[in-house]
């Protein structure tokens, strides 16, 4: 069963700031991402240097991997954002209501220039260790399918709970 390691908040707007679509929605964590957490903590190997959001169109599942992702867009201002391993990358950890911490990611953004991105309906997340070996270990699927128009952005914020 697929575990949940964060919860994200999406929001898509068009090139004069109106919001067009927000949303807020959890992921789940690959199979390899459920091994890559356990290596990190308790065997401190495969400890990646940092992350990489990207988006996709299609279908992914627990089993799935960084070869499978269906239709990942290209051009016209889309690539891959990343996060370090850093605190300027993840400036906040707070504790919630429920007195469990969360860890905030910095806003990322991805901007449409000079056509359209998608059509998507989710985003993953992939790790890169010290040799470069990329590992995708955690997919949101997004509520609707979207286009982001030429000019218009697609904004997120990971907030990753230990559950």
């Amino acid at each position: 069963m697929a575990k949940h390691l964060a919860i994200w908040d999406v929001v898509h707007k068009n090139k004069g700031g109106k919001v067009l679509n927000e949303f807020t929605k959890s992921n789940f964590l690959t199979n390899l991402g459920e091994k890559l957490v356990l290596l990190c903590l308790f065997r401190a190997e495969q400890v990646p240097d940092f992350f990489s959001l990207g988006l996709f169109y299609g279908t992914l599942t627990e089993e799935s991997t960084l070869i499978q992702v269906p239709n990942e867009p290209f051009g016209n201002g889309y690539s891959r954002q990343q996060l370090l391993r850093q605190a300027s990358d993840f400036p906040s950890i707070l504790l919630d209501e429920d007195g469990d911490y969360i860890l905030y990611s910095k806003t990322l953004t991805i901007t449409a220039s000079g056509g359209t991105i998608g059509p998507v309906n989710g985003a993953f997340l992939v790790v890169t260790d010290t040799d470069d070996v990329e590992t995708m270990i955690a997919v949101m699927s997004m509520p609707t399918t979207m286009t982001i128009q030429d000019a218009e952005t697609l904004t997120f914020t990971i907030k990753i709970k230990a559950m």
